[in-house]
């Protein structure tokens, strides 16, 4: 699968052929987008699969805001489980005409990729223009570091079992050490969600190594790999080409072994005991409004009473799914 940003191209124009793949192609029609020299559309994302997995693609979702689309990949094709990418090019801020262009991007992007693990598994992928440091993708507990943001940081509760199972919680390298406000949104958005940043941590890119060689000098890494955890062990490889001649990004490759038979080995050698580690995304989430007014009720004397109250219902609950189990298998 290939990705491009920046296709440039506006709804009317044709993507060039490349043989051997299919090609989806998302220009950028946001209101407030800008042209670049000779009236091509700036931003744009383009998405060539190959054929052999084409005919198990399909667009999932596209943004509103003309950033970033979905691809979904059919597990029919020999994967584990079904594959949703999204392709990503958020433009820099100063070449946003209007705010409102750019603010709900991080906001949608959380939703649609929680909506999208409850599917199958998930891989953010391009050019992000967000500046992350070393920051944690990972810590939902660190408020002190100015990344708690309440438009994006809903709390998630996990159960005892999925707690020491939480994947990938390791610091990541970076050789950008600055961090800009599309950085801290795309953290933001990470804590919300889970996802982890290949980036940094995966064989090939230990390091971190700068994406971005921009005309005027400096460098930078605003090209990412972000995928949900239960991706991340089919994570085999992720390598920075150098700069190009007339480019100022390099290539990202990342190389994942989604077959279904490979990855449950890989799962099997993570195991400490050998067996299946247990499914950690989505948890439970609420609102982080409601979170006060449940502490409260846990603070008060009959808080006893209310867990007792919770732990019936939701054993109930489990009783009457292994019910309608039962009943779907005798319907069938």
């Amino acid at each position: 699968i290939l990705i491009f940003t920046e296709s440039w191209l506006g709804g009317d124009d044709v993507l060039p052929p490349l043989p051997g793949y299919v090609a989806f192609h998302f220009p950028r029609q946001a209101p407030g987008r800008r042209q670049a020299r000779g009236g091509a559309v700036r931003g744009g994302v383009a998405v060539y699969v190959r054929q052999h997995l084409a005919a198990h693609t399909t667009v999932w979702c596209r943004s509103t805001f003309g950033t970033h689309a979905w691809v979904r990949v059919d597990k029919a094709a020999g994967l584990t489980d079904h594959l949703l990418l999204a392709a990503c090019y958020i433009p820099p801020k100063q070449r946003t005409t209007h705010s409102q262009d750019i603010a709900g991007v991080w906001e949608d992007l959380a939703t649609e990729t929680a909506a999208a693990q409850a599917e199958g598994l998930v891989l953010l992928a391009g050019d992000f223009n967000a500046r992350t440091g070393t920051l944690k993708d990972w810590d939902h507990s660190d408020a002190h570091d100015g990344m708690h943001n309440a438009a994006l940081m809903d709390v998630v509760l996990y159960t005892h079992e999925s707690m020491a199972q939480l994947p990938v919680c390791t610091q990541r390298c970076s050789q950008d050490l600055i961090v800009n406000e599309y950085g801290r949104a795309l953290i933001a958005m990470c804590r919300s969600t889970d996802l982890r940043f290949c980036n940094g941590r995966t064989e090939g890119d230990l390091e971190g190594a700068c994406t971005c060689f921009p005309y005027w000098g400096g460098k930078s890494l605003v090209d990412y790999f972000v995928a949900c955890p239960n991706l991340m062990p089919c994570v085999r490889h992720l390598s920075v080409s150098p700069p190009s001649v007339g480019f100022d990004h390099c290539g990202v490759r990342i190389q994942l072994d989604c077959r279904a038979a490979a990855v449950r080995e890989a799962q099997h050698s993570a195991g400490e005991s050998g067996r299946e580690p247990p499914v950690v995304h989505p948890g439970y989430r609420v609102s982080p409004a409601a979170v006060p007014v449940f502490a409260a009720l846990l603070a008060e004397a009959t808080s006893a009473g209310l867990e007792a109250q919770m732990r019936e219902g939701a054993a109930a609950a489990q009783c009457m799914w292994d019910l309608d189990k039962e009943i779907g298998r005798a319907h069938v």
